[in-house]
């Protein structure tokens, strides 16, 4: 997929279970793999959402993923990360308030406001937005040379991506832990 613009959302739940009445009505809009294989197949704003452990926390899935730094976050293994502190991290990061992040990719910003405006009218104040990192490519003929931009270190963080299909009237969530290190195995929790 190439994308010019894509926007990092990061939201905390304020409401479980509205957040997950949005949730359903939203899912059939989040972008398969299979979507992104072929440029005729791709839709104009890419979505996705991952959530941390806390945000599936907040929606009531309490599996275990047996992965105990998904669980503790980000914040806790500030250290492990190669931080000497979290005094210059994003206020919003510190912690365990950050549930989740939603990933829109297009070729315009444009287009991503409009999406991202449906979104948080569907979802409205069963979620809250904490921060938005936009990243772009650069322009001429440093195009393609991304790998230092401003949305690269979401991209290394550990993220468990949620692709959602519909079976009957539940829902089930394929939940693949992502590294750079080591990859995961896929895993299943139950909405």
């Amino acid at each position: 997929m190439k994308k010019l613009v894509e926007v990092f959302v990061f939201f905390h739940i304020n409401n479980g279970v509205a957040f997950k009445k949005s949730l359903k009505t939203l899912a059939p809009q989040i972008t398969t793999t299979t979507q992104l294989l072929q440029v005729s197949t791709q839709p104009i704003t890419a979505i996705n959402v991952a959530f941390s452990s806390t945000g599936l926390a907040a929606l009531g899935v309490t599996d275990t993923l047996n992965d105990s730094l998904y669980t503790s976050g980000q914040f806790a293994d500030a250290f492990n990360l190669s931080d000497t502190g979290t005094t210059n991290w994003v206020p919003a990061f510190k912690g365990t308030f950050v549930h989740g992040v939603f990933l829109l990719a297009s070729d315009t910003l444009g287009s991503i406001n409009s999406e991202l405006y449906s979104i948080q009218t569907l979802f409205g104040p069963s979620m809250i937005t904490l921060h938005i990192l936009q990243g772009q490519v650069r322009p001429g003929n440093q195009a393609g040379h991304e790998r230092e931009s401003p949305a690269e270190p979401a991209r290394q963080c550990k993220t468990a991506l949620l692709t959602f299909l519909q079976i009957s009237d539940s829902w089930t969530a394929l939940v693949s832990q992502q590294s750079l290190v080591s990859p995961r195995t896929p895993r299943q929790a139950r909405f």
